[in-house]
C-alpha cells in the first residue's frame, strides 16, 4: 500500500467515523426531545385531570404559557405594543391552533424579511406535541386584559371601512367568523393590525401557494388604499369590545 492509499484511507475512516458519531449525537437528542415531549403530555393530562382544567399546567411554574408565551405577549395575554405582539386574550381558539400550525409548517414566518414573525416561528417549532397546542389554545381565552389602547386613527371613519370590506369575513363586530377561517379583531392591538394589513400588502403574509386563506386576506388588503386607512380600521377594531 502507497503512503497515499495509507493516508487516503485514513482519511476515509475519520470521515466515515465523524458521521457515525453525529449520526449517534442526532439519535440521542432526538430520543431526548421525545421523551421531553411525552413529559409534557403527561404533565398536562395529568393536570387537567386534576385541576378540571389545563389553566394550572399552563400558567403554572414551568407551563407552557408562563416558560414561553407570555414574557413577549404579556400577563394576560394582552400584546405589547414595544414587541409589536398581538393580544391573545380576545382570539378563537381554533384560529389560534391553526397559526401555530402555519408558524410550525413555514407558512408564516419563513420570510427573511419578517423578523417578528421569524420570531414567532422560532417558539412555534417547540411545540412539537399536539396536546400542547391544543392545551394553550383552550388556556389563552380564559385570561382577561384590559382594552387596548386607543389607536391614532380616525374611528368614525374606520367603522365604514369596516363595514364596507372587513364586516363579510370578520363579522358584525369583528368577532371573527370559523366558516370563513377569518380571526377575532375586536380588542386587538391598534400595532399589531396595521403591521399584519402592511405584511399582507407586500406579501409577507398570504404569500404562500398552501395559505388559502392567508391568499384571500392578502387580496382584501388592498381595499385599505392609503396609510391613513390603515390606521382608521386598526382604531376602529382596537375601540370593539372583545367578543368572549
Amino acid at each position: 500500500m502507497t503512503s497515499y492509499t495509507r493516508v487516503a484511507t485514513g482519511l476515509l475512516f475519520a470521515l466515515c467515523l465523524t458521521i457515525a458519531l453525529i449520526a449517534i449525537g442526532l439519535y440521542v437528542a432526538g430520543k431526548s426531545y421525545d421523551g421531553k415531549i411525552a413529559e409534557q403530555r403527561a404533565a398536562l393530562e395529568a393536570a387537567a385531570a386534576e385541576a378540571d382544567s389545563i389553566a394550572t399546567y399552563m400558567a403554572g411554574p414551568g407551563g407552557t404559557w408562563s416558560t414561553l408565551c407570555y414574557t413577549c405577549h404579556g400577563e394576560n395575554a394582552e400584546g405589547m405594543e414595544a414587541l409589536k405582539t398581538p393580544a391573545l386574550h380576545m382570539q378563537l381558539d381554533w384560529y389560534l391552533v391553526s397559526q401555530l400550525e402555519k408558524f410550525r409548517h413555514d407558512l408564516r414566518g419563513s420570510d427573511p424579511q419578517d423578523t417578528t414573525g421569524a420570531q414567532m416561528r422560532s417558539i412555534a417549532v417547540a411545540l412539537q406535541d399536539e396536546a400542547l397546542i391544543q392545551g394553550l389554545a383552550e388556556f389563552i381565552p380564559t385570561l382577561d386584559a384590559p382594552p387596548p389602547p386607543p389607536g391614532d386613527g380616525s374611528v368614525e371613519n374606520g367603522r365604514e371601512l369596516y363595514e364596507t370590506t372587513c364586516k363579510a369575513c370578520h363579522g358584525d363586530t369583528a368577532e371573527g367568523n370559523e366558516e370563513m377561517f377569518a380571526p377575532a379583531l375586536a380588542g386587538q392591538g391598534p400595532w399589531y393590525t396595521i403591521a399584519q394589513i402592511r405584511k399582507f400588502q407586500s406579501g409577507l403574509r398570504g404569500s404562500p401557494t398552501d395559505d388559502i386563506y392567508g391568499a384571500l386576506m392578502k387580496g382584501m388588503s388592498i381595499f385599505l388604499k392609503d396609510e391613513a386607512s390603515i390606521r382608521d380600521v386598526a382604531a376602529y377594531v382596537a375601540s370593539l369590545p372583545a367578543a368572549n
